[in-house]
């Protein structure tokens, strides 16, 4: 799709996002900064053909199609270096003087670095999670020459940045938040007389789901009446099997609810009172922000790392250990202190719509692109 205004003289902006959905909490919010940004830089998106690229069609964008989906995850090698070729093609066809090239994740960030040996352009690289130690991310550090600017999506981030070494060869690192839209959901509340926790994420491992339902055994010991519900995709079969084991040997079938992905907000958002992160490691924490903008109180864990960027006070929340006790007693809290409650959920709504604000998150980005990298 061709800009609707004159783009001369801006600056352009490449976004490679070789996904072919719009799931993902990343994918939100990069489309939640290139709405508030597509009229100050001429922006240019390389995506697959489908959800993604219909996404970002009412907007003030080029659109530079691929035919192929994610084929990053694919362990086809020569799949994977003709994405790269074709990549790179639309990025030399549609590079100005003043381009500068944005990557999302580890893989396209690679491809940049190879790319830079055969095209100049400027780039810059999304740090939104990661701990920069696999295989990848060593050959990214070593071919980093080329790049201009790191922008990690928290404190925790920004750290991994500056002990990987991506850094050493003169790029620079900033901290920008994810932008989260307060969507303004209209839905009923919860109105039986049953608690429900709400646990998002894919089932694996690293989301620790099994936290969720070790706590709420020991909140429903101390007869609160109370329910789980799980959201999210099972990518860990052999994990989503541990979870139900457990729930069986602790006979809480009736009160644990796997609702699978909903992609319906507003009725996520209007079966829950509180929201439960159990990650152990979150770049960011999108959904806790979520949950602050439609009134929800949240509880998490300190280790997670970038939720400690989003709960900085308990006015906001509750960070707590990786641990069923303390978990359960800040889940308590929220239960039985109800002006509690609300006072958490006034400051949180207020604190949220003003830091993680889409408009305030752009600006921030438009100033570091110019200050740091043109």
């Amino acid at each position: 799709m061709k800009n609707t205004i004159n783009s001369a003289g801006k600056v352009r902006l490449i976004f490679i996002l070789e996904y072919d959905s719009i799931t993902g909490g990343m994918l939100h919010s990069v489309t939640s900064l290139i709405k508030e940004i597509c009229y100050h830089f001429d922006i240019f998106i390389i995506c697959p053909k489908g959800q993604l690229s219909d996404a970002f069609s009412a907007l003030n964008v080029h659109l530079l199609l691929l035919d192929e989906i994610s084929l990053w995850q694919s362990k086809k090698t020569l799949k994977r270096v003709t994405l790269l070729i074709k990549i790179l093609r639309l990025i030399n066809k549609n590079k100005t003087e003043h381009t500068v090239v944005i990557t999302n994740n580890i893989y396209a960030q690679l491809l940049t670095g190879i790319c830079s040996y055969v095209s100049s352009f400027k780039t810059v690289y999304f740090n939104r999670g990661g701990n920069l130690t696999n295989g990848i991310s060593k050959l990214v550090i070593t071919l980093s020459s080329h790049l201009n600017l790191v922008i990690a999506t928290s404190s925790n981030q920004k750290n991994i940045v500056e002990k990987s070494g991506l850094l050493k060869k003169g790029a620079k690192c900033h901290i920008l938040y994810n932008p989260v839209e307060n969507l303004n959901l209209i839905y009923e509340t919860n109105k039986n007389n049953t608690f429900v926790i709400g646990v998002v994420g894919y089932i694996d491992v690293g989301k620790n789901q099994l936290l969720a339902i070790e706590s709420l055994a020991l909140l429903i010991r101390k007869g609160l009446n109370i329910q789980l519900n799980i959201y999210g995709e099972a990518n860990n079969e052999a994990y989503t099997q541990k979870l139900n084991r457990r729930i069986e040997q602790l006979q809480l079938s009736k009160m644990v609810n796997f609702k699978g992905f909903v992609s319906n907000k507003s009725k996520m958002y209007s079966e829950i009172d509180l929201l439960l992160s159990t990650s152990l490691a979150e770049g960011f924490g999108r959904t806790l922000v979520e949950a602050m903008l439609e009134r929800k109180p949240v509880v998490a864990l300190h280790c997670a790392g970038g939720t400690k960027d989003i709960i900085t006070s308990d006015d906001y929340g509750q960070l707590v250990d990786n641990d069923c006790f303390s978990v359960s007693q800040a889940i308590e809290r929220f239960i039985i202190d109800i002006d509690y409650k609300k006072q958490v959920i006034q400051n949180a709504y207020s604190y949220a719509s003003f830091r993680f604000s889409p408009k305030a998150i752009a600006q921030e980005f438009i100033m570091t692109i110019e200050r740091d990298v043109l």
